[in-house]
């Protein structure tokens, strides 16, 4: 996979099959007209947030960019090894090993967490860490697939029944609840509408 970034204002991925843009502007979109805005390089109608981009050397790098992170114009992952060829603001390239690279600050100052030969969207940065990702389904369709950690540092799992009941065996409190308020059909990327966040964070929130 090839990573590429301002284009002028978008991260562009390359693959095989053609050309595939992660960032967003407007999460209202389909992602047919998300490809459009992107790749085209148009103009969002709604404002946005800009931020630098930064490749980030660990967690710390979110908050605190000095030491921990790297300012760059675009990047891309060897298929081969995994690591990365950066290319700097002032057009110098270096190479970074693949578990040297937490993640990335891109778009709309969105945090994306290096995972599996991947990026995967932070969603919530709580008491419980949420993040989303893109995998192919039926017929080749993109699913929105959701996973989490304990904290930015921790490691991450697929956000399903089992990797909850494993992760925290030891808070009966937070397993009790999410059994009560999560059972089917909801799942555990269950979303409260009115405060706009996961319900399995607001659970977390209760019981931590």
């Amino acid at each position: 996979m090839y990573y590429f970034g301002h284009f002028p204002s978008a991260l562009i991925l390359f693959i095989t099959a053609g050309i595939y843009c992660p960032e967003n502007y407007d999460q209202s979109m389909n992602r047919f007209e998300k490809r459009l805005l992107i790749c085209h390089n148009q103009i969002p109608t709604v404002a946005k947030k800009n931020c630098d981009w930064y490749i980030l050397l660990n967690a710390d790098g979110i908050a605190n960019k000095e030491g921990n992170s790297i300012k760059f114009k675009n990047f891309k992952r060897s298929f081969k090894t995994g690591s990365f060829t950066i290319k700097l603001e002032n057009n110098q390239r270096m190479i970074l090993e693949n578990q040297k690279v937490w993640g990335y600050e891109g778009l709309n100052c969105t945090i994306y967490r290096n995972f599996d030969n991947d990026f995967l969207q932070i969603e919530e940065n709580g008491n419980l860490i949420i993040y989303s990702g893109k995998t192919k389904g039926f017929r080749g369709r993109l699913l929105t697939v959701y996973y989490f950690s304990k904290t930015l540092s921790d490691p991450v799992f697929r956000l399903d029944k089992n990797n909850i009941g494993e992760q925290f065996k030891d808070n009966a409190c937070f397993l009790s609840k999410v059994v009560k308020r999560l059972s089917w059909p909801n799942n555990y990327a269950a979303r409260d509408n009115k405060k706009s966040s996961f319900i399995i964070t607001e659970i977390m929130n209760e019981c931590k």
